[in-house]
């Protein structure tokens, strides 16, 4: 009776390191991944440009509306070119 009580004491302190290790490794595989992020957020150079709409025009032919550092362009692409049509006035918001 005895010894059956000391296995199962050794089997649950054994369990208990077992779960404060994977606890311990989880945390600090959370740790490294979110600082991973931080680093991977900070490096990443701000946007200056960006498709606000796009329209198909028919066959491979689009206008988009571009803002390009707070200013719109209207421009129009196919195949082989795109081409700017025309820089609206005022900010865009």
């Amino acid at each position: 009776m005895l010894k059956e009580r000391s296995d199962e004491m050794s089997r649950l302190g054994s369990q208990v390191v077992n779960n404060d290790t994977s606890t311990a490794s989880l945390g600090l595989l959370r740790r490294v991944g979110l600082r991973l992020l931080e680093v991977a957020h900070r490096a990443r150079p701000a946007r200056r440009m960006r498709v606000v709409e796009s329209l198909a025009c028919g066959g491979k032919a689009q206008l988009l509306l571009v803002e390009i550092d707070g200013k719109s362009f209207l421009a129009a692409g196919g195949t082989d070119a795109v081409h700017t049509l025309l820089a609206l006035p005022g900010e865009s918001s």
